[in-house]
Parts: structure tokens; sequence; C-alpha cells
């Protein structure tokens, strides 16, 4: 049953990550500060204290294509568990940012927005035609919003750090 706990405090999310670097599982992924998606009092666990003194952090293994997920003992110093998961959190501020950048860097956005700005929203994206080939990689699709009615999308690899595909709204529509 969840309770009241509020989000760390930066120095709290700090020292969260001081202990999680001391396991050798997590100290690599957190060498990419992209890779940091979630820091958090752990509230889901109903064996966890009834304060805030496990954290949870959920990272994403870029190397290994795969989500993993820690509980942290903040009274006790140390690494209670390490997991990966199938699942793929939301993005990361630092990963929207990446993948904005790599958008607005791309000619064809560059040439859809014509110097006008981007107003970008950005969000987790699951290519629906994912091939072997990129099912370990993670997505992130930036909708181009240089004004009220115009719209197209870049379809970024965070991953292989690129632009892989450049969509007008049709295309996000037809079947």
């Amino acid at each position: 049953m969840p309770r009241d706990l509020k989000p760390f405090s930066t120095s709290a999310r700090a020292a969260v990550l001081r202990i999680a670097r001391t396991h050798p599982k997590l100290a690599p992924l957190l060498d990419d500060k992209r890779a940091q998606l979630v820091i958090a009092p752990n509230f889901t666990d109903r064996r966890a204290p009834k304060d805030d003194s496990e954290a949870v952090v959920a990272l994403y293994d870029y190397k290994r294509g795969k989500s993993v997920v820690a509980v942290i003992d903040r009274t006790r110093k140390r690494v209670l568990s390490v997991n990966t998961t199938p699942v793929q959190f939301q993005l990361s501020a630092a990963e929207r940012r990446e993948a904005e950048d790599l958008a607005v860097a791309d000619p064809r956005v560059q040439r859809f927005l014509a110097g006008r700005a981007a107003d970008p929203l950005t969000r987790l994206y699951f290519p629906p035609s994912a091939t072997a080939a990129v099912a370990g990689h993670r997505h992130a699709i930036v909708f181009l919003r240089p004004s009220t009615s115009e719209r197209r999308y870049a379809v970024v690899d965070l991953t292989d750090d690129r632009v892989v595909d450049f969509l007008h709204p049709k295309a996000l529509t037809e079947r």
C-alpha cells in the first residue's frame, strides 16, 4: 500500500547514487548520465519499511538493451537487489534533451523548421516495424510543433544516437 512519501531531495538522490556506485553491476551503468531514469523512495513493496530508508533506482543499460531496477538500503548504505526487467521506463530528462538535440540537427528537420523554433514534445517510442536489429534499442519520438497547425515527427534511436525516421502526420494514422 503506498505511503505518503515525498520525492528525494537533490542531496538524498546523490547519496543513493553514491551507494549504487559501490555495486559492480550498477557502477558502469551510472557512468552514462542518460541511463538514470528513476530514483525514488521504495513504496511499492509491502515488506519495505514505512519510511524512505529504501530507494528504488531504475536505469537503462544501453549496451545490453535492458532496463535495470535496484533497491538500495539508505540506512545500511548497501544495494539490496539488482534485477533486469522487460519493461521500458519513460525517458529521462537527459534522454529527452538528447533526442531533441539529435532531431533539430537532422537536415530534414531543419528544412521543415526553416529557422522556426521546434517547440518539441518528446516521448518514449516503440517503432511499429521493429526488427531484430533494433529490438534492444531505445527510441524516442520528437513532436516538432513550429506552429499551431504544423506537425512533423522525428524518430530517434537513442542507442545509435541518430534520427531514423522523419514522419508526416499521415504516416502515424495510415495502416
